[in-house]
């Protein structure tokens, strides 16, 4: 058995981890009490990401600048510190605190359902995080498998890069990296069921973050509810939030709760609430570069409402200050060790240095292709491409940060309708203009689409939502919906299946939502009419979400609960991890069997195969680019060998006929 889904813990490992998960809350619900925040549920859901993130930054400060490594000890004390000053705060200020819960419940027979459908889901979606291993590629690859690397190494590695092309640990962020480092600080093996345990407790807050933004948005609870469930019955959104393990979710839950700040600056100008935006924004930033742009919208807007308002400077001082001092460390560092603070991106602009993992050495050789080269001076097509793809500027962080101007338009009518429309059109044509220039965007419905899907449509729904007095008002909201659905339609009836293993079913379920989307607020538009249509077709269009939204989400969850021609490719609900472990990776199961059994323990071993979280090797992903430039240099066969021995590589894994053999490997003698 290669996983376990439950390991054994004795009283003292249970204490350490326990430490782990604690220290970020104690540290986040004081952050929050000191700048005035006093509901407690927002302390511990929003203060425990504030928390994590500010010891991630630490961590990296710690380790970059001073050279501290990542140890038993560094956690220890970091986390007694945070949680001793944080819990002495919090004695003295426990009364301060209250519960804000809003107008007395009201338990409607369309709230309980919501309410237990929302149940359901997040207790299913709950227990597979927990017993299923981590089995996306991008997981194993990356997300997952530099955290590993890192807490193996003791540091942030400066030689090491994890897939071709680019050194991973100064093009990505580190913080969702180092924040499964922290709650694995304290234990003597990377703990991959804490990680998931992390991962878990993500996509919780995000439904809590959700329900709280949605709330403050509609200020109607069934309303909320309602759009909380399309969420969670939103295929795309589960895929990355609970299966994929993906490190854009995290970005966007920081997005999340810097949205709802701002909603709230906007409804009373505080320096502290400008503070709160700029250091979730920072945050945001610090996941993934493309939340610069993101930090970047959230930032000029809030800067024109402290405009509008007159206000003070100390407002703008506070939300620039807040995502300065949470992202600088990293693009500060990356701009006074590579002269690039966006390496490998914007070479074209900054030039700098690169990494080639052939020579193991920094360069001022460009990368090639000019997918990383952006210059401002570009043709059309290619600005284009380079703006909405993968490899740049993601699209889903792109149009978030279109809904999120959206949003705040709309909160300030009347032009509220008119931006909406504004956006409608630029979304529409950001995603022909991808079409066209071959760009991930419009890819596949789990990949960019996956935010789309359900964030941009929530942006419409808000508009619509909003007050509709005059006729004109109501057909320009009703087109802006009608335009986005369409859309959405479009994409997920063309969209080519998943990866090679998904099938057409999978689409199913974001049809039936975005079809209740039109529904819903088609009826809501409809008001007046005397038969109380909103109702009926309310009750109808929860009928046709429901049954197959609760059909999919239980039963045919991408790679775990898979569909095959109408047959569920597992026999039970709840298959044993390993069976599930062994049935996903198909032949690799034994690829990464046979490396951790049999292959030397002091083997390094250059692959071409992807996803190598689970092992028990030094691994170096094959670099496509420095090898194939070794033989444009007319290297020989020795040549190469030398150049692979040079960075020390003892094996060379390759795949013979697509099928895998007894013999996985080539010894470099």
């Amino acid at each position: 058995m290669l996983i376990k889904a439950w390991p054994g813990y004795s009283g003292m490992l249970i204490a350490e981890a326990l430490m782990s998960f604690t220290a970020p809350l104690l540290l986040g619900m004081t952050i929050l009490h000191v700048l005035g925040r006093r509901d407690i549920l927002e302390s511990m859901v929003f203060g425990y990401w504030i928390g994590l993130g500010t010891i991630s930054v630490t961590l990296f400060i710690l380790n970059q600048a001073f050279d501290v490594k990542f140890s038993y000890q560094t956690g220890m004390m970091l986390s007694t510190i945070v949680a001793t000053i944080s819990t002495i705060y919090l004695a003295f200020k426990r009364k301060s605190f209250t519960l804000e819960i809003g107008s007395k419940p009201k338990f409607k027979f369309t709230t309980i359902v919501l309410l237990a459908a929302i149940f359901i889901l997040l207790i299913n979606m709950a227990i597979r995080e927990l017993i299923y291993p981590i089995l996306d590629p991008d997981a194993q690859t990356y997300t997952v498998a530099i955290a590993k690397k890192i807490y193996d190494k003791g540091e942030l590695p400066t030689t090491i890069s994890m897939t071709s092309h680019v050194e991973n640990f100064y093009a990505f962020p580190m913080m969702f990296q180092l924040q499964q480092v922290w709650v694995t600080m304290l234990q003597p093996n990377f703990d991959f069921f804490l990680v998931r345990l992390l991962y878990m407790i993500m996509g919780a807050s995000t439904i809590i973050v959700f329900y709280k933004l949605a709330n403050k948005i509609f200020k109607k609870r069934t309303l909320t509810l309602f759009a909380t469930l399309l969420i969670l019955s939103d295929d795309s959104w589960i895929m990355y939030n609970y299966v994929d393990m993906n490190h854009k979710p995290i970005a966007a839950l920081y997005s999340l709760i810097a949205t709802y700040y701002l909603i709230e600056y906007m409804e009373g100008q505080k320096p502290k609430t400008a503070l709160l935006i700029g250091l979730f924004a920072g945050m945001a930033a610090f996941v993934n570069q493309l939340g610069v742009i993101f930090a970047i919208s959230i930032i000029i807007i809030a800067w024109a409402i402290q405009l509008k308002n007159k206000a003070k400077p100390i407002h703008t001082v506070a939300l620039i200050l807040g995502a300065l001092t949470v992202s600088a460390p990293f693009y500060l560092r990356n701009l006074v060790l590579l002269k690039n603070p966006f390496y490998p991106h914007a070479y074209g602009i900054f030039g700098g240095l690169n990494y080639d993992i052939v020579t193991g050495r920094w360069s001022s050789e460009p990368i090639l292709g000019s997918i990383y080269n952006i210059n401002p001076f570009m043709n059309f097509s290619e600005a284009v491409y380079n703006l909405l793809g993968t490899a740049v500027l993601d699209g889903n962080i792109l149009l978030f940060s279109l809904f999120l101007v959206g949003l705040v338009c709309l909160r300030n009518k009347p032009y509220g309708y008119k931006v909406l429309a504004f956006i409608t059109t630029t979304y529409i044509t950001l995603l022909v203009l991808a079409s066209f220039t071959g760009s991930g965007v419009a890819r596949t419905h789990t990949g960019h689409w996956a935010y789309v899907s359900h964030v941009y449509p929530l942006m419409a729904i808000v508009g619509v939502g909003a007050e509709t007095e005059s006729r004109r008002k109501k057909c320009m909201a009703l087109c802006s919906v009608s335009a986005v659905v369409a859309i959405a339609l479009l994409v997920n009836l063309t969209s080519p299946p998943v990866y090679s293993v998904a099938s057409r079913p999978i689409f199913y379920i974001p049809l039936i939502i975005q079809v209740s989307f039109l529904a819903f607020w088609l009826t809501h538009l409809l008001r007046g009419v005397k038969m109380d249509i909103t109702k009926v077709t309310t009750t109808i269009m929860l009928v046709l979400l429901l049954l197959p939204s609760f059909y999919f989400v239980l039963n045919s969850k991408y790679r775990v609960f898979e569909i095959k021609d109408g047959q569920p490719v597992f026999s039970t609900l709840f298959p044993s991890p390993d069976y599930v472990f062994k049935n996903s990776l198909k032949d690799n199961y034994y690829i990464i069997k046979w490396i951790n059994e049999e292959s030397p323990k002091n083997a390094k071993i250059l692959t071409s195969y992807p996803m190598h979280l689970y092992l028990d090797r030094d691994v170096v992903p094959l670099d496509t680019y420095g090898l194939v430039r070794l033989y444009e240099r007319g290297s020989s066969e020795e040549e190469l060998i030398q150049a692979l021995k040079q960075i020390g590589i003892t094996h060379v894994l390759y795949v013979k006929n697509l099928t895998y053999v007894k013999t996985f490997d080539s010894h470099i003698q």
